[in-house]
């Protein structure tokens, strides 16, 4: 694969003195997953929302998604090596040379989509990511051999609020980021509930379900392999589900199948009793928080978009002091009730005690409506034609 990349950047890179791009041909990366998800969703959504649109865009996956097979293109192949000469417009959630293996980087217009609001300090503002992205000998060599994209080369970076702008300003250390909303977001507010309910429901074998729906969705830990098997084998977390006609949906953060795979095989037996199921990679994210009757997480970024469902949300945050010591420092203040709107609990016993009380009596309501308005500049479901509106003006400018 390495030695691909090499190839395949040397050669865009020298037809690139030769052949122009073309605005109106876009590439967009699947490849890489995000937020939690093995598919980056912001990109997904606003692949289907430029489905629409007169733009000739390509996205680029290991294998073809539903209703997209016509645009699909797979790294390292013929068509995508001419495809990456041409587009003039790359979009990425993750990190571009990662997204975009030996992208062209002259000529293009570079969007980074990120994937979702970030509660962590996230590229040059965290102590344990900031070596990765800094401008030193093995990136500059990088940048040479396969192709690497410094955060301050991005044309656009996207976010839905002043705070992160901010925020992201400083991480990326890039001007370029402007508040148009997350695409993944339209779709969780415009999607058809009971619809995306019954398909989930189909998929666990769990039709004509009633009750109420918990998720839990934690973020993942750098330092070691996090399972749930605290929750999945707690048998006063089963009792519960069983007492109050409740089902817990679980998934894991994909970074640990991809970075623990021997840890991850031991976690994949089948959790389908007792109301209490472990999704996998099949699940959108979007998909689990649109039936989702209360959350479950730590320190995700998750909940700012479970926000605009105006529901209640539950932090386990059992491990608050080693997380921010051991993996990534918090970029807010994790205990202000209107950063974080909703009870923090650190034990099975507080979780359960307090599912009980949010499953009958709301009491965030007001913190939530608060932070909402703090981290959501817009709730219209209008983020994917911002978006596009932005770009396509950008590019006649």
């Amino acid at each position: 694969m390495f030695l691909k990349r090499i190839i395949f950047k040397q050669l865009i890179y020298f037809f690139s003195f030769f052949i122009k791009t073309q605005k109106d041909k876009w590439i967009i990366s699947l490849l890489k997953g995000g937020g939690g998800s093995s598919l980056p969703e912001n990109a997904l959504f606003f692949c289907k929302h430029l489905k629409q649109k007169k733009i000739q865009f390509k996205y680029i996956s290991n294998l073809p998604i539903e209703n997209l097979e016509k645009e699909h293109l797979k790294p390292f192949s013929l068509k995508y090596f001419f495809e990456c000469i041409k587009s003039g417009v790359l979009i990425v959630e993750n990190d571009l040379h990662n997204d975009i293996p030996a992208y062209r980087s002259n000529q293009t217009y570079k969007v980074h989509l990120f994937h979702g609001l970030a509660l962590k300090k996230i590229y040059l503002s965290s102590p344990f990511t900031k070596n990765i992205f800094m401008r030193n000998f093995k990136n500059f060599l990088k940048k040479i051999l396969v192709g690497f994209c410094f955060t301050d080369e991005y044309d656009l970076i996207v976010t839905s609020n002043k705070i992160h702008k901010t925020n992201y300003i400083k991480s990326f250390n890039n001007k370029n980021v402007e508040i148009l909303g997350q695409p993944r977001n339209d779709f969780l507010i415009k999607c058809e509930k009971k619809i995306i309910k019954n398909k989930l429901l189909n998929k666990i074998g769990f039709d004509n379900f009633s009750g109420k729906i918990i998720s839990y969705l934690p973020t993942f830990r750098d330092t070691k392999f996090q399972g749930n098997l605290s929750i999945l084998e707690n048998k006063k977390i089963k009792d519960f589900l069983i007492k109050n006609n409740c089902i817990l949906l679980v998934k894991d953060h994909f970074f640990y199948e991809n970075n623990y795979a021997n840890n991850y095989e031991n976690e994949k037996k089948s959790y389908n009793n007792n109301n209490l199921f472990k999704l996998g990679n099949r699940f959108l994210t979007q998909e689990i928080l649109a039936i989702t009757d209360v959350l479950i997480t730590d320190y995700s970024g998750i909940y700012f978009d479970y926000l605009l469902m105006k529901k209640p949300i539950i932090y386990y945050c059992y491990d608050y002091a080693e997380y921010v010591k051991k993996n990534r420092d918090i970029d807010f203040d994790y205990f202000d009730e209107i950063i974080t709107p909703g009870p923090k609990v650190k034990s099975i016993e507080q979780l359960i005690k307090s599912l009980e009380k949010n499953l009958t009596n709301f009491d965030y309501e007001n913190y939530i409506n608060q932070s909402l308005i703090k981290f959501h500049q817009y709730n219209d479901g209008g983020s994917c034609e911002r978006l596009y509106n932005y770009i396509t003006k950008k590019l006649k400018d």
